[in-house]
């Protein structure tokens, strides 16, 4: 038989490799039928096994790539509908961590981009200093604001 866990072991044993896990997080995800109890003990605590350290540690990998927990779940449900003979889990398993690869890749390649127009801006923010105007109303470098969502009047009203 392999050993249980009760939720705090478990939440301590993921922690590292999964980064922080709490109780909580293990109890909303037993609801959520993406952990599974491999039983509860004499004093009614639940017990999980090494299957689901394991499967903690994929959620909360799927997670930082981005994936909601309703495709981690039906991940999750594909996976284990896998036979273990053969190498159709194998495959399967390889196929979800590519997924989440690009998936990282592509929030990255966003993010970037995100960071290159932030220091756009903040180079115009520069040379706001050397600006002899008492009046930042109708300055055209407030105008970059709005490319991130923010008119710049709403941010020159903020300021004061």
């Amino acid at each position: 038989m392999s050993k249980t866990l009760t939720t705090g072991q478990l939440a301590r044993a993921a922690g590292g490799a999964a980064g922080r896990v709490t109780l909580r997080t293990i109890r909303f995800y037993d609801e959520k039928g993406l952990l599974r109890a491999a039983g509860g003990s004499r004093r009614g605590r639940r017990l999980y096994d090494e299957e689901a350290l394991l499967t903690l540690r994929k959620v909360k990998l799927l997670q930082e790539a981005g994936f909601p927990l309703g495709a981690i779940a039906r991940a999750l449900e594909r996976l284990n509908g896998e036979p273990t003979a053969g190498r159709r889990r194998t495959v399967a398993h390889r196929e979800l961590l590519a997924g989440a690869r690009e998936e990282l890749a592509r929030r990255r390649e966003e993010l970037e981009a995100a960071i290159g127009r932030l220091d756009k801006v903040l180079e115009q923010w520069e040379k706001c200093s050397e600006c002899p105007s008492e009046d930042c109303a109708g300055c055209p470098k407030l105008e970059c604001w709005s490319r991130f969502g923010m008119p710049g009047d709403v941010q020159a009203r903020e300021e004061e």
